[in-house]
């Protein structure tokens, strides 16, 4: 059987029907997209809300950990006994402050960081208090300490107040370095002339 020829209707009816489906593809396609950008847009609407609730837990948890620290103490220096941590930061208080303390005073003590064999200085020690009168005793008293002791107290800071404290001692330094009197108070330096 021989071939019947295409002729031109035959080419352009194929050609027209071809161009209909692509046609239709097409705006399948552009219907997808649409959808797809949709889609985007709530995801990116969705993100958004959770980065805000997220922005607003932290600084929610910041303030309750800034709360906590209120009452806290880091003592340095303190030697490691076996005694535990509420022994040893009841006597340093009693023998070292000269404060009289009872042991119903302190919340809750413990050290910071891992206990290693042979370690040269004694792990910080933090100490809860229960009242913040007794938190301003002990800091006024451990200015009286000798500086050569090693020991010393300072107030318990939130992670994100240590890191803007290290950039204040650094800037600390230098205003010292300058020959002038200067410390930190409130998360600022304090320059005396």
């Amino acid at each position: 059987m021989a071939e019947k020829p295409i002729s031109l209707e035959d080419i352009y009816n194929l050609i027209t029907n071809s161009n209909t489906e692509l046609k239709g593809e097409i705006e399948q396609l552009n219907k997808n997209i649409t959808e797809v950008k949709k889609e985007i847009e709530n995801t990116n609407n969705k993100f958004k809300e959770i980065e805000e609730e997220n922005k607003t837990l932290k600084n929610k948890l910041n303030v309750l950990e800034a709360k906590l620290k209120k009452y806290s103490v880091v003592a340095y220096g303190i030697n490691e006994e076996d005694k535990g941590a509420a022994e040893e930061a009841k006597e340093f208080i009693e023998q070292k402050l000269e404060i009289f303390i009872e042991a119903t005073q302190i919340r809750d003590s413990h050290r910071i960081g891992r206990k290693v064999e042979n370690q040269k200085k004694p792990r910080p020690l933090v100490i809860e208090l229960l009242n913040y009168r007794t938190k301003q005793n002990i800091l006024i008293k451990s200015k009286q300490l000798p500086k050569r002791s090693g020991v010393f107290v300072t107030n318990d800071y939130t992670k994100e107040e240590y890191e803007k404290r290290k950039v204040l001692h650094a800037h600390l330094k230098q205003a010292r370095q300058a020959n002038n009197s200067a410390y930190i108070k409130k998360q600022q330096i304090i320059c005396e002339w």
